[in-house]
C-alpha cells in the first residue's frame, strides 16, 4: 500500500483547479456528505499539474462544513498550511500534503484554497481519501 491512494472514484473538493494568485478560491468541486465517517477519512492535497511556489511562500488548505449542501459554510478549526522555504516545483501526481477530516464535522464539507504568491503555477487536486483501520 506504500504510496497508495484509497478514494472515492470522481469525489473531488478541488478538481484541476488553478491554485489562486495571492488570494482565496473556493473548490470547484464538492460539496460532499462527509459526516459519520468516525474518523476514517482524511484530504489529500494533490498536484493535478506540475506546481511552482515562490520562496517563502505558502498553500492553505481550509475545510468549511454545513447542515444543509447548499446552506451557509463556515471553517472548520484544524486546516492544512505549507511554507515553502525556497523555489519550489512539485511533480504532477505528487502528494503536496493530507489533513485529517474531523470526526465531528457536519454533513456536508467543502474547501477553500488560498496563497500569499503573487505569481504560483499549476493546478491541484483535493479529494477525500479513506484511512486503513
Amino acid at each position: 500500500m506504500y504510496k497508495n491512494i484509497l478514494r472515492v472514484n470522481g469525489e473531488y473538493l478541488a478538481k484541476a483547479q488553478a491554485v489562486p494568485v495571492n488570494t482565496s478560491a473556493p473548490g470547484n468541486g464538492g460539496p460532499i456528505r462527509a459526516h459519520n465517517t468516525q474518523g476514517a477519512l482524511e484530504l489529500a492535497i494533490v498536484a493535478a499539474t506540475q506546481v511552482s511556489f515562490s520562496s517563502g511562500k505558502s498553500l492553505t488548505v481550509t475545510v468549511q462544513d454545513c447542515d444543509t449542501q447548499n446552506g451557509s459554510y463556515a471553517d472548520v478549526p484544524v486546516l492544512f498550511k505549507k511554507t515553502f522555504a525556497g523555489a519550489t516545483t512539485i511533480k504532477a501526481g505528487e502528494v503536496i500534503g493530507v489533513l485529517p477530516l474531523a470526526s465531528d464535522v457536519r454533513p456536508f464539507v467543502k474547501v477553500k484554497l488560498t496563497t500569499d504568491d503573487t505569481a504560483p503555477t499549476g493546478t491541484v487536486d483535493v479529494f477525500t481519501t479513506y484511512l486503513p483501520r
